[in-house]
């Protein structure tokens, strides 16, 4: 198999975040792709991986569009950034509404999250309403971050765990048409 045909088969992680936060993303970055190098068929997608000349729009559409996972890490900056709150947010919350898609929310610095209707009721990590940055520092955001990539990795087995009725609805849709198409022509002869 192809590299390109094995990438399409690979569990998409989604980050989103505010630029001011590269840092606290950079941290959480290890711990997703221990995961990667574990081999559990995941890819880590985060807009710094937009190449030079690739339109940059688009490509974090394409991404938010393809991913089984998003990761949010929530400070003042995210929530006063109109990019992540009017265009990333309401795209992610609609497909977990519609299908299902994993939404992490993960207070990094301490901010108004409350105010925000669609954070108000959802619980985050590191929970108790602490913030990585206060409650965690240093080397001890490591454990809400590995908190993170255990999220991912239960998500994930718990989904392969799961009948592939989804994946195998349009194949088996394909065979009762050509069945009925075939039975219409045995018909006619």
């Amino acid at each position: 198999m192809a590299e390109s045909d094995a990438q399409d088969t690979r569990r998409k992680v989604f980050i989103s975040y505010s630029h001011k936060d590269d840092a606290w993303k950079d941290k959480l970055l290890p711990q997703l792709n221990a995961l990667v190098q574990a081999g559990v068929g995941i890819e880590v997608w985060h807009d710094r991986r937009i190449d030079a000349g690739q339109t940059w729009y688009p490509a974090i559409e394409e991404a938010m569009a393809d991913a089984d996972v998003a990761v949010l890490l929530i400070s003042a900056d995210y929530l006063a950034s109109d990019f992540c709150i009017k265009e990333e947010v309401p795209y992610l919350l609609k497909r977990q509404e519609q299908e299902g898609m994993l939404l992490i929310p993960v207070l990094i610095r301490k901010c108004l999250w409350k105010a925000h209707r669609w954070l108000a009721d959802r619980q985050m990590l590191p929970g108790d309403g602490k913030c990585v940055a206060l409650d965690f520092p240093g080397d001890l955001a490591d454990g809400v971050f590995t908190d993170v990539a255990e999220r991912v990795f239960d998500h994930f087995a718990a989904l392969a765990a799961q009948p592939q009725t989804g994946a195998t609805l349009p194949k088996a849709i394909h065979e009762v048409v050509a069945a009925r198409v075939r039975a219409t022509a045995n018909a006619v002869d």
